[in-house]
């Protein structure tokens, strides 16, 4: 359901309305940074379906030898990341983006590294040790795979979760035609709501591999991975 009334707040600058498009309650950390100073919207674009752990489990079990590095590429990922490094205990782990390296900490995993350029490419020219385990999306995207082959490094993907794009009614399109600010955290979500922006719409993107695909059919991008930046760069 879209929550249309989050906050009622002034108008800063030239924004005026906000539209948050993660599922709640991943929205609640940006919306607290905003409130006050614009109006702020939800309106979930996906919806997800995260696997069973005794499944993922399992196929931990099944692996064959160790990994060396363990990347997860999704925040939504964190708690099976946590039952990975206690498996592999050794393996050093790599997170793509601040938001995913917080989720990470919260399962009491201090010592993970950061993707230099907050994308999955980027950690693909990263020197990981093999074999590489990554964890994340049913259908990722191919970055991170094709530049691991590239350079021969050993690589399996595990799924643990499946996004589903949500079909929207007349009233969210319209909502999405009309707001000022679009705030898009993956690919899967840009899919959505592409067809119903408008050019002069600031799209801002919470991470560096979702801009790009943003930008093969929007030029009006801004790169904002976390609440704080997000509240930066809009206010």
């Amino acid at each position: 359901m879209t929550n249309l009334a989050v906050a009622h707040c002034q108008r800063v600058g030239d924004v005026k309305h906000v539209l948050l498009t993660r599922e709640p309650p991943r929205n609640d950390e940006v919306r607290r940074r905003l409130e006050g100073r614009c109006v702020v919207q939800e309106l979930p674009l996906t919806s997800t379906r995260e696997f069973e752990v005794s499944e993922f489990d399992r196929t931990l079990e099944h692996l064959s030898g160790e990994a060396a590095s363990i990347v997860v590429t999704s925040a939504r990922a964190a708690i099976y990341a946590g039952r990975a490094k206690r498996r592999f205990p050794h393996a050093v782990m790599v997170a793509v983006g601040p938001a995913t390296l917080r989720a990470l900490e919260l399962q009491g995993i201090s010592d993970a590294h950061v993707s230099p350029a907050l994308s999955a490419t980027s950690i693909a020219t990263m020197d990981l040790a093999a074999p590489v385990l990554s964890l994340g999306a049913l259908h990722p995207r191919p970055e991170l795979a094709n530049g691991l082959a590239a350079r021969g490094v050993a690589h399996t993907h595990v799924a643990v979760y499946e996004t589903v794009p949500r079909v929207l009614t007349a009233a969210e399109q319209e909502l999405l035609a009309t707001t000022d600010v679009v705030v898009i955290g993956a690919p899967s979500a840009w899919e959505v709501a592409a067809p119903h922006i408008r050019p002069e719409t600031v799209v801002v993107a919470q991470g560096t591999t979702t801009a790009e695909v943003i930008r093969d059919t929007h030029a009006n991008v801004v790169i904002a991975a976390t609440a704080e930046e997000i509240g930066q760069v809009l206010i």
